[in-house]
């Protein structure tokens, strides 16, 4: 069985049971491995880390987007 096959292969006979379940829609991610290097290859460290710092402490400066954002992590069963 192909991992992409259109029609015979792995992600096309998980979406078909899928939509037996009642899931409406579902997002095929081709080879994920080789999607992280070639962001790697094209993102700096330093660029994804300010964007994240920032967005960080623009959660923490909010006490209620704070609050909001650990309830939130705590539903996915992150935190």
């Amino acid at each position: 069985m192909e991992e992409t096959g259109r029609r015979n292969g792995l992600v096309a006979f998980v979406q078909r049971k899928l939509e037996e379940e009642g899931v409406e829609e579902a997002i095929a991610l081709h080879c994920i491995i080789h999607q992280q290097t070639l962001c790697s290859k094209c993102l700096k460290f330093d660029n994804v880390m300010s964007v994240v710092v920032k967005c960080v402490n623009h959660i923490r400066s909010r006490v209620l987007k704070h609050r909001k954002f650990r309830v939130f992590l705590q539903e996915i069963e992150s935190a």
